[in-house]
């Protein structure tokens, strides 16, 4: 029987390789009338759109904010209430 393989992703902050449910998952969405939308969330939820993850520790998130890791990431301006929201979220699971 074949054992299920463990989804591995990068930190856009310290750009390592890590299991999926050791980062947090943020999520670029689009609405019907064409509003972009961003989300911090589990690793697991589920929800179409465009991701990026980074670690659960400060040091990745200063890194990433610092040098724009997110916007390049989307291609698009991130609002400062997904940096906000990311920041709790990475304060709370460290």
């Amino acid at each position: 029987m074949n054992k299920k393989s463990t989804p591995i992703r990068k930190c856009i902050g310290c750009m390592e390789r890590k299991p999926q449910q050791e980062l947090i998952r943020i999520v670029k969405t689009r609405s019907a009338n064409s509003e972009i939308s961003f989300e911090v969330l589990p690793p697991y939820h589920k929800k179409d759109g465009r991701s990026a993850y980074i670690c659960k520790n400060c040091e990745c998130f200063k890194i990433a904010k610092k040098n724009h890791k997110l916007e390049k990431s989307f291609s698009s301006r991130i609002p400062p209430e997904v940096y906000g929201t990311l920041e709790k979220a990475v304060l709370k699971n460290e």
